[in-house]
């Protein structure tokens, strides 16, 4: 039987074949491989889907684990086997920090699929996007848009016809220290608020 193929969205459009050939186990298949190919295995969760998949260069599954909301933008299997995701369970209620790239919370499943860790980060002040990453220590780096309102955003020298909107979402990041199944402790951060420079406004 020959494989059908299928497309699926990962970051761009990514080509994935589903094989259904007699004898084997594969759930995603292989549509080119060749000595060019780097070594070792690729981790993916498509885009807008609750899945995530490791697969090994001839297009064997090896791992799956599933999330109950759909990915983020970031994700990493870490040294233990684990699996640090973002993970978007859509804007808090009364936030205008949406835009692409969002996301709400940060979370680990071990290698079984359990989910050991769910940190959320996601407020009308505050929402992450896009990129983390996983420290030495078993920290976690988090970048995040902070709400400030178009009053704020004038009187730190915002010229008014340069704001596209009622607000201004300056970047921050933040390290989270891992607590419990659910908590966790801002060890540090840096604000670009904090390190704005103007010529527009003296006062």
């Amino acid at each position: 039987m020959n494989p059908s193929h299928s497309l699926a969205a990962l970051g761009g459009f990514v080509l994935v074949a589903t094989a259904s050939a007699g004898g084997q186990d594969r759930t995603v298949g292989l549509i080119e491989g060749g000595p060019d190919a780097s070594p070792g295995y690729t981790l993916f969760t498509p885009l807008n889907s609750t899945p995530t998949y490791l697969i090994d260069n001839d297009g064997n599954l090896v791992n799956s684990w599933m999330d109950t909301n759909p990915g983020g933008n970031s994700l990493y299997l870490l040294e233990d086997g684990s699996l640090l995701r973002c993970s978007d369970a859509g804007p808090a209620k009364g936030s205008v920090l949406i835009a692409g790239g969002d996301g709400s919370n940060v979370k680990r499943f071990d290698w079984d699929g359990n989910l050991v860790w769910n940190f959320s980060y996601n407020t009308p002040q505050h929402r992450l996007h896009h990129d983390i990453a996983p420290m030495p220590n078993g920290n976690v780096l988090m970048i995040a848009w902070e709400y400030k309102s178009a009053e704020e955003a004038i009187q730190a020298g915002r010229d008014p016809s340069a704001l596209a909107s009622d607000s201004l979402w300056p970047l921050h990041i933040i390290e989270v220290e891992p607590e419990g199944a659910t908590g966790g402790n801002i060890v540090w951060s840096w604000h670009l608020w904090d390190h704005i420079v103007q010529d527009f406004d003296a006062t």
